[in-house]
């Protein structure tokens, strides 16, 4: 599963930059992981058998992060990360996918997922509007309805690509790098 040329289940990310790209600290990382609040998969070894995440983990944790510092029960995050941020990300690569083959690009929708309180419980609606992509920003409409005034929006959009647009500046500044240390062709 690609999006951007990013595989979104690959494990390649460490500790370091999850806590970087998401704000989260590594207390509040192993807590929810102690607690079945995020589903680690089994051990992912990478170098000096640490850890690694998928683009998709990094995008749920934020998720959660996000959704939990506005009020909303970590757990109850997690759920929805898990079954809203997948389907998105599905939605986003057929989108891709749908250019690349017609060769226009289409102005796609943008989710967001709106959260109130109904009878003392915690709901959500994802609702979703016409949206124009301009380097990152993303303007919509369409998403107004009848939901009881005391809730919280949260963009799903804005999530998954804030972790895409950190996961390719770490891969420019990477081959920068690799090029800075390259020596001068003789």
């Amino acid at each position: 599963m690609k999006l951007h040329g990013i595989d979104l289940t690959f494990p390649e990310f460490d500790q370091k930059q999850v806590l970087e790209w998401t704000g989260l600290n590594a207390a509040t990382l192993q807590n929810w992981a102690n607690r079945g609040i995020i589903q680690l998969k089994p051990s992912r070894p990478g170098k000096r058998q640490r850890r690694l995440y998928s683009a998709m983990d990094v995008i749920k944790l934020l998720c959660i992060f996000e959704l939990s510092r506005l009020g909303v029960m970590p757990a109850f995050a997690s759920d929805f990360a898990d079954k809203a941020i997948t389907r998105r990300l599905v939605e986003k690569i057929e989108e891709r996918e749908r250019e690349q083959k017609t060769g226009k690009t289409e102005f796609g929708t943008a989710k967001k997922a709106i959260f109130y309180w109904k009878n003392g419980e915690i709901e959500y609606k994802i609702r979703g509007g016409s949206a124009k992509n301009l380097i990152g920003e993303v303007f919509a409409d369409g998403f107004s309805e009848d939901i009881p005034v005391a809730k919280i929006e949260f963009s799903i959009d804005e999530a998954i690509y804030k972790i895409i647009r950190n996961i390719m500046n770490d891969n420019m500044k990477f081959l920068d790098s690799k090029i800075a240390k390259r020596e001068p062709d003789a």
